[in-house]
């Protein structure tokens, strides 16, 4: 890829790392941005309600970035697995984003990516914020995909994505980490595994901490080529 400019030389990963952190952080309009990754958390407890053979009621996603899978399952164990998935599948999601992405499949990521979160729509979004958003989000990558027909821009924003999804999972953790400490009552999955398996929920955040930070340094040593590129 290569265009008549190098800005500066840099790999362009680094100023979609600095939008991403940026980005998220502004108020009121920030906030629709990690929202990727907070309906990819909650795919992931539905995706394994749905494997140990429970059922998926209701996934919603709200404004301020929250979101709640409501699952039921069959016992003490499956319930254990349901909880403890979300901020692991996100975090092995952005694994994946980035697998794909080196193997050159932008279009399709984007395209796979609005496909799943339609899915997820049909199947259980039911508010009203959940709706909209996940229409506009597809909307957006239509134009993006079919109007403009850029390859430069796919690579672009379907980097983007990838690279929101990365930051957002690893940010989550370190947020639920601060909470299980400092605010025990509000550190979600990490007090509802508390309940479950009577290990404290900063255990738990840990462990999503930790996951989330091994996946960040993977990717940098898998995909590393995919971090050079310059424009």
């Amino acid at each position: 890829m290569g265009t008549t400019f190098t800005w500066f030389n840099i790999p362009i990963i680094y100023y979609l790392l600095v939008l991403a952190l940026i980005l998220p952080r502004i108020p009121y309009i920030g906030k629709l941005f990690n929202i990727i990754n907070t309906l990819i958390h909650e795919f992931g407890h539905a995706l394994m309600a749905l494997l140990l053979q429970g059922r998926v009621y209701s996934i919603e996603i709200f404004g301020d970035t929250s979101g709640s899978a409501t699952t039921q399952t069959k016992n003490k164990t499956s319930s254990f697995l349901v909880s403890i998935s979300g901020y692991l599948f996100a975090s092995s999601f952005a694994w994946l984003s980035f697998y794909l992405l080196s193997a050159g499949l932008h279009q399709y990521y984007i395209i796979g990516l609005s496909a799943l979160f339609l899915v997820i729509l049909l199947l259980w979004v039911r508010n009203r914020f959940g709706i909209i958003w996940i229409l506009t989000f597809c909307v957006l990558n239509s134009f993006f995909i079919f109007y403009l027909k850029s390859d430069i821009f796919t690579y672009l924003i379907a980097t983007f994505y990838a690279t929101i999804i990365l930051v957002e999972s690893l940010f989550s953790t370190l947020i639920l980490l601060y909470l299980s400490i400092f605010k025990h009552k509000e550190s979600g999955d990490a007090l509802n595994l508390q309940k479950i398996t009577h290990i404290p929920a900063f255990f738990w955040a840990a462990i999503f901490a930790a996951y989330a930070i091994f996946i960040v340094y993977q990717i940098y040593q898998q995909f590393t080529p995919y971090f050079q590129i310059r424009f």
